[in-house]
């Protein structure tokens, strides 16, 4: 696309076709060209979101683009549903195949069934457990850029939320790092949507 932005930091490509370091201008035009199904929803809080559309083959609910106040994309967070919730498990470990293939064994790999449930009650109360914070699924890599800088790294996530629907995030620490008044964690960006 003529005219547009291009990315400061070339320091993790390939996710999305999109930059850690590229400005909302330079994202809305790759949204725009790969993504065309997706619907723009909103820009707040520093962030664009868009809803609907495919990745990997499956249905995201909200793509999030968070940027630092220089305008630099720090954090991709892409939240995907199942078709129906008793696929999420399934949904869940596809998207984490995916992503093994891609960078290999993650650093971090959870599977927390918390009392009074265990993975054995995962067919007959798997989706109440879940839906009242007592499971926990996620998987977690890391590559530091820089063996110098430890806050030059990219990680990736990829976990189960109580709402039914699978996260994945992609980060930048150097970015995020930039971005000291956000302190950006999963907990804090929240994300409103209707499904």
């Amino acid at each position: 696309v003529t005219g547009v932005q291009t990315c400061a930091l070339p320091i993790y490509k390939g996710v999305l076709g999109v930059e850690f370091g590229c400005s909302k201008e330079a994202v809305r035009a790759m949204m725009d060209s790969k993504h065309a199904d997706a619907k723009f929803y909103q820009a707040a809080n520093g962030a664009l979101q868009w809803t609907d559309g495919k990745w990997a083959g499956e249905d995201v609910a909200v793509w999030t683009f968070v940027f630092t106040d220089s305008d630099k994309l720090h954090t991709i967070k892409i939240v995907l549903q199942p078709d129906a919730e008793n696929e999420i498990w399934d949904l869940y470990s596809s998207l984490k195949s995916l992503l093994t293939n891609k960078y290999g064994q993650p650093e971090t790999d959870i599977v927390n069934w918390k009392s009074p449930y265990t993975i054995s009650d995962k067919e007959a109360y798997g989706l109440s457990a879940l839906k009242i914070g007592k499971v926990v699924y996620s998987a977690y890599w890391e590559k530091n850029n820089n063996p110098e800088n430890k806050d030059d790294y990219n990680n990736i996530m990829v976990e189960i939320n109580p709402n039914v629907t699978v996260r994945v995030t992609y980060q930048n620490g150097l970015l995020i790092k930039d971005r000291k008044s956000t302190r950006l964690n999963s907990s804090h960006l929240v994300i409103s949507y209707a499904v």
